[in-house]
Order: C-alpha cells, then structure tokens, then sequence
C-alpha cells in the first residue's frame, strides 16, 4: 500500500512538471507573439512612417504605418435638408441604391446603398451628411477620392420631363412656353414636382410630346413665331 501512494505521488510530481512546462511554453508563445505586430483591420497601407533600425515605442506620437479599409469602402456626401424627410420615408420601404460617379459626374464608379444619415443636420450650410458603404472589390474607389454621389429615392413612372432652363418664374408662378402646331408660342402655367440640376418633373399643365423652348424666352410674348430645331446630339 505504501508502494501505491510513493507511486502516486511521483506521478502527480511529474503531472505537475508537466504542467509547468506547458506554462512555459505558453508564457513564450505569448512573448513571441509581443515581436509580431498585427494589424486591427484589413486595408489598404499607407508609406512606412519608421524604417528598419529605428527604435519602436509605445510612447511614440506616431505610428509604423497607417491602414485605411477599402473593401467595403465608404462615401460620404450631403443633400440639403430639405430633401431628408423623403429619403426618410423611402429608407422604410428598403434599401436606397447610391452610385459613384467621378469628378467628371460622368464616369460611373461603383454601385453601392445607403447606410445612414447623420444624427445632426449641419446649421451652417443647411445641409445633412449621408453614408453609403461599396463593396469596392474592383478598387475604383479610392481612400480621400473626391466623387460624386447619387442617390435613388425614388422611381416616377410615366413622368413629364423638361430641361430645367425651359421652366420660367412668372408673377403668378411657374410657365413654359409651348410651341403649337403654327410654330407659335403659349405661355402654359406648370407643376414642378421634383427637379435636378438638368430635367424637371413636370406633375401639372403639359402632355408628353409637346415642344417647350428652352432658350430665349425674354425675347418671347404669346403668338411670337419661333423656328423647332432638333436637340442636340
């Protein structure tokens, strides 16, 4: 019986020796992972900002390098306030597309959605920030890339368009001139429902295929006759 616990106990001396060697190497695992430096986030890197020899602190002000996630990247852009409460109510009915056009607002980017607007609308422009997130897995977007951004509030279906110049202010509110069948003009009172920077939505007062002037109306009085030429291509 003495034999079994002198027994016992040499096993449990060399379970614990082990045990402490298992520590031991765990403990240097841990400090050869403190050699390792990892970076928090997968991205795109910036210029070494120390070179091979410098010396590393943790009190350094600046870092070894800088990473920036570009996939998924996001843009940032604003509206005015306006335009918030209809984006608002078209986020409740689902996701919002957003291009990404470049400085040329021609070149199409990337497609992508919106993620959110801000929480507070900016006081001193009027106007309120927006998010949208790209996958970006072509890397057509760039980190601090200036572009321009559209967003998709809403489809209108057999809308009336103009070019904005063809709509006039009056004193009793807004007017095209049509052209009728003589080539002469009318004055016709009009409903803008949404306008851009080059087409309004006409809601009220025209007929898809009618001809507006669009340039030269200060020279214009209803009965003037004017020469249709076609648009420019």
């Amino acid at each position: 019986m003495q034999q079994v616990d002198d027994q016992q106990a040499t096993v449990n001396k060399l379970l614990a020796a082990v045990q402490a060697d298992t520590a031991a190497m765990e403990t240097a695992q841990i400090n050869l992972n403190y050699c390792t430096i990892r970076a928090p986030i997968n991205g795109r890197i910036g210029f070494y900002q120390v070179q091979l020899g410098n010396i590393v602190q943790t009190t350094n002000q600046t870092g070894i390098v800088t990473i920036t996630e570009d996939k998924p990247i996001s843009v940032v852009f604003t509206l005015p306030e306006a335009e918030l409460p209809r984006i608002q109510k078209a986020m409740t009915r689902g996701a919002l597309p957003t291009i990404a056009y470049a400085s040329d607002d021609k070149t199409k980017l990337a497609d992508g959605q919106l993620m959110t607007p801000n929480n507070t609308i900016d006081t001193t422009t009027g106007t309120i920030s927006l998010k949208a997130k790209f996958a970006n897995d072509d890397d057509a977007l760039w980190p601090g890339e200036f572009v321009n951004a559209r967003l998709l509030v809403e489809t209108l279906h057999n809308a009336v368009t103009v070019p904005v110049p063809a709509v006039q202010h009056g004193p009793n509110g807004l007017f095209v001139y049509i052209v009728k069948s003589d080539n002469t003009v009318q004055s016709q009172a009009v409903e803008v429902a949404y306008q851009d920077d080059s087409i309004a939505v006409v809601s009220k007062g025209l007929e898809g295929g009618q001809n507006v002037v669009v340039a030269g109306q200060a020279r214009l009085a209803p009965g003037t006759r004017v020469a249709v030429s076609a648009p420019a291509s």
